[in-house]
């Protein structure tokens, strides 16, 4: 079992990182986060009491983004070769729930929207990434 998460799950090749793509990428980002911070405290402060509770939030999520960065960096591309026709058909799926009463949901007058517990997921919005991965 372990030599099949091998094959599809490794540390990437440090060489082939780009460190200026890498670097930019992480000064846009806090640059973003600095940018929130400054034009949200005095709102946050009178909806929440906590002048930084919005930074906090997207800062949280940043974290979140960049562990699924790493996470996708280690996947090689011969995962998404193998399973690319699973993802898009995974996707279609999903599109084609939204129809389906009682799990797709109405939000503001459209239904596009499909609830998964506590998260609301809108799949035209995944199936942007599983085509550009199948089209790749």
């Amino acid at each position: 079992m372990f030599a099949n998460l091998e094959k599809y799950f490794s540390l990437p090749d440090f060489k082939k990182i780009d460190f200026i793509f890498l670097g930019l990428f992480l000064f846009l980002s806090l640059f973003g986060l600095l940018a929130v911070a400054t034009a949200s405290i005095e709102f946050s402060d009178s909806l929440t009491g906590e002048p930084l509770n919005f930074t906090k939030k997207q800062f949280i999520h940043l974290i979140a983004g960049l562990f699924l960065f790493s996470l996708f960096l280690s996947i090689p591309l011969a995962f998404w070769e193998t399973f690319d026709r699973l993802f898009l058909g995974l996707g279609i799926l999903l599109l084609i729930m939204v129809f389906i009463p009682g799990i797709g949901i109405e939000v503001n007058g459209s239904h596009r929207w499909i609830r998964i517990g506590p998260v609301g997921l809108q799949p035209s919005e995944i199936m942007k990434l599983l085509s550009i991965v199948y089209i790749a």
